[in-house]
């Protein structure tokens, strides 16, 4: 089974193993690499995932973490072998690789066991994907294959490769079929107070859009592993039928375990065998929540909006306090928008508002200004507040940055998130439209919320990073 010949790229080897001759490695660059599976000719031929330069190269070396680099014969031929080998023998190859060149060391200065290839799943809205992408990137920095399985992308994804599953996805449909028949249920929720029952009921009937394009796309791309945020079971369903780990990526206030009860409990996602997910990644600060979720492990959530350029005013502190005013990617009765009452009230106060894509800018007083889409994090660096509708990317994203918020409760997980963050004395409610001009200076002057918020963003900070979570995640594939 010669399709494949293993060479080593590290020169103080001695040329004659695996292949013979020393070859130097090729960088492999962003999203010109590809994964192939074959078959290297050793004694123990088995499927093992491989790195190879874009198509145009020709007969190309590409180098490894750990020295080993691989030849591909001209015609590039992809050997496919049955899939149980695939998945649950994949490393043993490769560990008969990585016995010939224990003198190599690590050329990153860590030890890559296996390059997985990781499906990131979220629902196919924005603010679900995007706390998912940081962790998608350090995977894919880490060298594994990612991919970001969803819908709605935002313009930047950190130059992730993407796969929209979402063509069948409607939250709006769903709502209306679950209002229809939990009326009440439906009202607890436009007023912020159903809990978890509707979100589960809810996102267990969008996920039954997400299934089969989903599972589609694992047989075509065969992963090694999922990660899906706590709305998007169908990456626990797909991981099962499988037989591959998933993990479950927190990405709001909620414990990210309470939600997966709720949404695999619901009466249309009963009736699927779902498996626990083999890791649970926690990001909110342990002081919001009364100490760590149990069972899970910590990850700082680092704030991403999705790209969008910024003015360069934006990366300096103005003449006055710079508060900036957000709201939704997700439109709807009862969104919290606060920017109409914050115009209202800006003129009588002494400092300068920025609207983040306000849904109208016309006849703005003096000290408001309107920008579209930003990085909100480099924003929030400058700013000296945060108002926005009690998002939970948001709220985080100007904890994170130590900056006190004005937020306003409504439906879903907003009136908790908004509570929370009053709870850790870093911010406040108040009905979107009942923002008044003593709100808004009561933001700039207090300085108890600024000292909370300070104390959270230390906080934060000192949590694990995503890249040093990569390794947990390895451990799922590597056994």
């Amino acid at each position: 089974m010669n399709h494949l010949q293993a060479e080593i790229a590290d020169p103080a080897l001695r040329p004659g193993g695996l292949g013979g001759a020393v070859a130097p490695p090729v960088t492999r660059t962003g999203e010109q690499r590809q994964t192939y599976r074959g078959v290297v000719d050793e004694d123990q031929a088995d499927a093992v995932t491989l790195r190879r330069v874009p198509e145009n190269a020709g007969d190309e070396v590409v180098g490894l973490p750990w020295s080993l680099v691989v030849r591909w014969p001209a015609e590039g031929r992809r050997v496919d072998r049955p899939r149980r080998f695939q998945r649950r023998r994949r490393g043993f190859a490769e560990e008969q690789i990585r016995s010939h060149i224990t003198s190599a060391s690590p050329q990153s200065g860590r030890d890559t066991t296996r390059f997985m290839r990781i499906l990131f799943v979220a629902a196919p809205l924005q603010g679900h994907l995007l706390p998912l992408v940081p962790l998608a990137a350090a995977c894919r920095d880490a060298g594994h294959e990612v991919i970001l399985a969803g819908g709605g992308f935002p313009p930047d994804v950190m130059g992730l490769r993407t796969a929209d599953i979402g063509a069948g996805f409607s939250l709006p449909r769903s709502a209306v079929r679950v209002a229809l028949r939990h009326p009440g249920l439906a009202r607890d929720e436009m007023r912020g107070i159903a809990g978890q029952a509707m979100v589960g009921e809810l996102f267990g009937r969008a996920n039954l859009a997400l299934i089969g394009p989903l599972e589609a796309l694992a047989e075509k791309e065969d992963p090694d592993l999922i990660v899906f945020e706590p709305l998007a079971e169908a990456g626990a369903v797909v991981a099962g039928r499988l037989s591959i780990p998933s993990a479950l990526q927190e990405n709001t206030l909620w414990p990210a375990t309470d939600l997966f009860e709720a949404v695999t409990r619901s009466s249309v996602m009963a009736k699927f065998a779902i498996p626990n997910p083999e890791l649970t990644i926690a990001v909110t600060p342990p002081s919001l929540r009364d100490g760590p979720l149990a069972g899970a492990i910590a990850m700082r959530p680092v704030p991403f909006s999705g790209g969008g350029s910024i003015p360069e005013w934006l990366l300096t502190a103005g003449d006055k306090p710079r508060v900036l005013v957000s709201r939704s990617t997700l439109k709807g009765p009862n969104d919290g928008d606060p920017m109409p009452a914050v115009v209202a009230a800006a003129a009588s106060v002494d400092a300068e508002f920025v609207l983040v894509r306000p849904a109208k800018a016309d006849r703005l007083p003096a000290n408001v200004r309107a920008v579209d889409r930003i990085p909100l994090d480099r924003a929030l660096a400058h700013a000296a507040a945060f108002i926005h509708h009690s998002g939970a990317g948001s709220v985080l994203g100007g904890l994170a940055a130590g900056v006190p918020q004005l937020t306003t409760p409504g439906a879903g997980d907003r009136r908790f998130n908004s509570q929370k963050l009053a709870d850790r004395g870093a911010g406040f409610a108040v009905e979107a439209k009942e923002i008044t001009a003593a709100d808004l200076t009561r933001l700039l002057t207090d300085e108890t919320l600024r000292a909370a918020a300070r104390e959270v963003a230390k906080e934060i900070a000192g949590m694990p990073s995503p890249s040093t979570v990569v390794a947990e995640l390895e451990k799922l594939v590597s056994g």
